[in-house]
């Protein structure tokens, strides 16, 4: 069985970079997305990763830009950079044609996360009358 404690890390724009763990193993890939705040050493994320290294099944979690092992600070965080870095993990870590449906209903729903986040950001703008 590998070592699922062993932290890897993918390269961000400058010199930051955001820290994962990766099971290889057979199978589609199961991608940990945590929620906001969450580490990928939580208890749901670790007890999951068990379990598919019991069957070994491929599986991946990580931390979010700003969140745990990652590099930056949580304030300097938006919906757009963490949605961005779930897409950095899918296009750099899986390699699985099985995952391109669920992954093109993801994209769609990223892209309304990043208009909405946008949408709030112009609406935190407006000046108070």
């Amino acid at each position: 069985m590998q070592d699922i404690a062993l932290i890897n890390y993918l390269p961000l724009q400058g010199e930051e970079k955001i820290a994962y763990k990766f099971n290889k193993g057979r199978g589609p890939t199961i991608l940990w997305c945590g929620g906001l705040k969450s580490t990928m050493d939580g208890s749901k994320a670790t007890y999951l990763h068990i379990w598919a290294a019991s069957k070994n099944y491929n599986f991946i979690r990580f931390d979010y830009f700003g969140h745990g092992e990652s590099d930056g600070e949580f304030r300097d965080g938006t919906i757009t950079k963490w949605a961005d870095n779930i897409i950095m993990i899918i296009d750099e870590l899986i390699n699985n044609v099985e995952i391109q449906k669920q992954y093109q209903l993801n994209v769609k729903l990223i892209s309304l996360a990043k208009e909405l986040d946008e949408a709030g950001a112009a609406l935190m703008r407006l000046p108070n009358n």
